[in-house]
């Protein structure tokens, strides 16, 4: 009842807001005033309800045109996003990267491989059309990115590569003084992008 009550009242206050309707009521209002100063001028009362009836019939059609608009421009937004969600999904895929890092601990050695994706997340996120129309959504995608970056700078730079043929294995140094702090603190990056990643994916799908 409450959502039926505040719909009509939008519509009433977009039906205010046209012009058109003002423009009939003022005609009314001028007729009011040659009735009440010309006296041998007669205007029966139908005439004005006449009047005020095709005002709110037009500016209620100009109102519902603007609905339609409305809905179409979100009925495309939502198309727009509902692709982008597939190229994102492409890109950073549930499986992959976002399942390796989910229960990992960094803390020993990891393939750099298993990153790809994630790497290739933060580099499209550079590009000004890589992004969701829906503004709630971009703002997900945009924290999942920060901290996705976060965590690939931190493992640049607090982690060392393995000489193994065949393999791009890093490691964080145990002797390291910092090996806990930066342990801790890459782990919680992980679950804070998992935990972004799949906030993002779940709200994409509703839409």
């Amino acid at each position: 009842m409450q959502f039926y009550i505040k719909a009509f009242g939008e519509y009433i206050f977009a039906l205010l807001k046209k012009w058109v309707l003002w423009i009939f009521f003022a005609l009314d209002a001028i007729g009011f005033v040659i009735v009440y100063f010309l006296k041998q001028v007669d205007i029966p009362p139908i005439v004005y309800l006449s009047i005020a009836i095709i005002g709110v019939l037009i500016a209620g059609f100009l109102v519902y045109l603007d609905q339609t608009k409305k809905s179409l421009a979100i009925t495309r937004e939502v198309e727009q996003d509902r692709e982008f969600l597939l190229r994102f999904m492409e890109i950073l895929p549930s499986r992959g990267t976002m399942t390796y890092i989910r229960d990992y601990d960094f803390g020993g050695t990891f393939d750099v491989d298993w990153l790809t994706d994630l790497y290739h997340f933060v580099n499209e996120c550079k590009n000004p059309e890589f992004e969701f129309i829906n503004p709630n959504l971009e703002k997900i995608k945009k924290k999942l990115y920060m901290k996705s970056d976060e965590f690939l700078s931190l493992i640049g730079l607090e982690t060392y590569p393995i000489k193994i043929p065949g393999r791009r294995l890093n490691q964080l140094p145990p002797e390291s003084a910092r090996y806990e702090e930066v342990r801790k603190k890459l782990n919680n990056l992980a679950q804070e992008i998992i935990d972004t990643y799949d906030e993002l994916i779940r709200r994409a799908r509703r839409i």
